[in-house]
């Protein structure tokens, strides 16, 4: 799903978007910018199905009271954050009802499972739409649009008729503005590397 939509593009930009390629061209702009954001802050942001499939290998020693205890905990990081809600856990076929879901978005199960089990987690990870973190990603994601649709030549300088005159800062054309990163700032993963 993108964070910005054709009509929101025609809305912000004052401009009318009559169907045919300027939509398509409206279209791609949206979703590129769409992109831009998601890439920048390393998650999806809205609420999105997820499905993951991978092998069990860890255990895990922990200190309780002093001493320390081995026991084989499995944990499953889950790549999308923030977990909504986990719609269910098989391992090796079988539903698992036992496990704590934790604040950082792992799953912590309450049974040690044999190393390469396969665990199938379905889950919904993302922002609630009416999140102030979800709508200052499309107040970004729309800017980038209309930056994008309008020059999507990247021009930096304009000299039109009646001596009009247009110069920009080229980065301003593709790139994050100071103000744009600082909005996203609440949505960004430190825990993503790349």
């Amino acid at each position: 799903m993108s964070l910005v939509t054709v009509a929101e593009l025609s809305t912000f930009t004052q401009l009318a978007i009559p169907e045919g390629t300027v939509t398509t061209e409206a279209t791609a702009a949206c979703d590129r910018a769409t992109a831009l954001v998601r890439a920048y802050c390393r998650r999806a942001i809205t609420q999105t199905n997820e499905s993951l499939t991978l092998p069990l290998s860890s255990s895990m020693d922990y200190v309780y009271r002093g001493l320390v205890d081995r026991h084989l905990l499995d944990t499953i990081l889950l790549p999308s954050t923030p977990v909504i809600s986990i719609t269910s856990i098989t391992i090796g076929g079988t539903a698992v009802t036992g496990y704590s879901l934790r604040a950082d978005g792992s799953i912590l199960l309450n049974n040690g499972y044999p190393n390469g089990t396969t665990a199938v987690v379905v889950y919904v990870s993302g922002y609630a739409s009416t999140d102030y973190r979800v709508q200052a990603a499309r107040v970004v994601a729309v800017r980038i649009a209309a930056r994008l649709w309008t020059n999507p030549d990247s021009r930096t300088s304009y000299n039109g008729p009646e001596a009009l005159n247009y110069s920009s800062t080229p980065d301003l054309v593709r790139l994050l503005t100071a103000d744009e990163r600082a909005m996203l700032q609440p949505l960004v993963r430190m825990d993503v590397v790349g």
